[in-house]
């Protein structure tokens, strides 16, 4: 005598589940950073150098530029696909900025 048993489960309702969770993690992750006091007091250097209100989410596209600049220009001993793609980061990191409202 044969014994099966199917367990049905919904997948749309745990894959939905497992979105909510991992958005509202990164909501709380970004919340954290943003007012980390790091972060805010850089922000409050930004502004003061820069002569114009910098927000805690700037600071970070700004600090994003940097590293990409300094990860560019150290002299490191990388392979020239490397260097490439720290190029497309610096790239990248400088329309962040751009869009953000910084570099008019």
């Amino acid at each position: 005598m044969k014994k099966d048993m199917t367990l049905t489960t919904s997948t749309l309702r745990s894959e939905k589940v497992n979105n909510i969770r991992l958005s509202s993690v990164w909501a709380c992750v970004k919340a954290a950073v943003l007012c980390s006091r790091p972060i805010v007091s850089l922000a409050r250097l930004y502004t003061q150098l820069l002569g114009e209100p910098i927000s805690p989410l700037q600071t970070l596209y700004l600090l994003n530029a940097q590293l990409s600049f300094l990860m560019l220009v150290f002299p490191l001993s990388f392979t020239i696909m490397v260097r490439i793609l720290f190029l497309v980061w610096f790239g990248v990191a400088l329309l962040q900025c751009r869009r953000a409202g910084l570099g008019r």
